[in-house]
């Protein structure tokens, strides 16, 4: 791969998984890359592949996955041709993971020093224990938690939700990662934490020298930090570009719908906008456009064929066979 190509190149990336009602279809042909130095986001709804995503790239996907395929090339290497042994090899070195919910990712056996420390010492492994000490302390103390020396003698139980995702912020900024995987990592958290935890990671940004894959549900929140944004749904890319070009004019049906359900406070007196109908079945498959049926701008072609994901403007891409005629 060149040297000026993207850090991660997603190709074709297919995933199915089995359930108690039939094969789901997972993920369905996604294409996506995240340039070097730079913050993608990825939006959309619960159920919309976001996390599977994630999972994928960081090999760490459930028991139930009976199909993946495609390539997923960190540089020249594809992360999906890899051995578990080399996928370990991987997570806590050149990638990491910021997961949704740190109560239950942090062993509640361990203390906050215990986690650091072992993310260190497996980052380098010549370290001696003090050397890695004080880099724990200092991780808490760049996340902004005080009593750093203290909270290192903490264990999960004894911290705030806000302080444990906190914790898990600073194990991903020791690990120095090529690329830092952040899962909804606000999800579990109230809205003034939410908002500290965003303003930590954009003061942050300075201090990783690899890339971030942001996913949240909350376009706002995305759009807020990230650089660039994929809007996902029903398992699909159906809208890739800047941050700046698609809050101001979203081109596919589906990124317009989740801008105009975001609340502005201009409006309070206004019924809250919904987007109608149902988030697709995975378990059921769909031969033409898979947001067709809550999509307001149908025809027949959106009900027969999956449009596909092709350019629209500079640097954007959107998948919709009426591009032209509604965006």
């Amino acid at each position: 791969m060149p040297v000026d190509g993207p850090l991660l190149a997603i190709r074709d990336l297919d995933l199915r998984a089995t359930t108690p009602r039939g094969e789901a279809h997972i993920l369905k042909n996604i294409d996506l890359d995240i340039p070097s130095d730079g913050i993608v986001g990825v939006v959309g709804e619960s159920g919309s592949g976001k996390s599977s995503l994630a999972s994928a790239l960081i090999g760490l996907l459930p028991a139930n996955i009976t199909h993946i395929s495609g390539q997923i090339l960190l540089g020249d290497t594809d992360l999906l041709a890899l051995g578990e042994r080399e996928k370990q090899a991987l997570r806590g070195t050149r990638l990491a993971m910021i997961f949704q919910d740190p109560m239950t990712a942090l062993n509640p056996l361990f203390s906050i020093e215990r986690h650091l420390v072992d993310v260190v010492l497996r980052r380098w492994p010549g370290l001696s224990h003090a050397e890695a000490v004080k880099r724990a302390e200092a991780a808490i103390a760049a996340v902004g938690i005080a009593d750093a020396r203290l909270r290192l003698k903490s264990y999960p139980s004894n911290l705030s939700g806000g302080m444990r995702q906190r914790v898990m912020i600073a194990m991903a900024l020791l690990a120095e990662p090529d690329l830092l995987i952040a899962d909804e990592p606000t999800t579990a958290l109230d809205a003034t934490i939410e908002a500290q935890i965003i303003t930590l990671l954009k003061e942050l940004r300075t201090r990783l020298s690899g890339s971030i894959l942001f996913i949240s549900h909350h376009l706002g929140l995305v759009a807020q930090l990230c650089e660039r944004i994929c809007v996902m749904y029903g398992g699909t890319v159906v809208e890739v570009g800047t941050s700046a070009a698609i809050m101001r004019s979203p081109a596919h049906p589906y990124t317009r719908a989740l801008l105009a359900c975001m609340i502005d406070e201009a409006e309070a007196d206004q019924p809250l906008a919904f987007i109608p109908g149902e988030v697709p079945d995975p378990v059921i498959p769909v031969a033409g456009c898979i947001f067709a049926p809550r999509c307001a701008n149908t025809v027949d072609t959106c009900r027969q064929t999956r449009p596909a994901l092709r350019d629209y403007g500079k640097d954007r891409k959107a998948a919709c066979h009426r591009l032209e005629e509604i965006a």
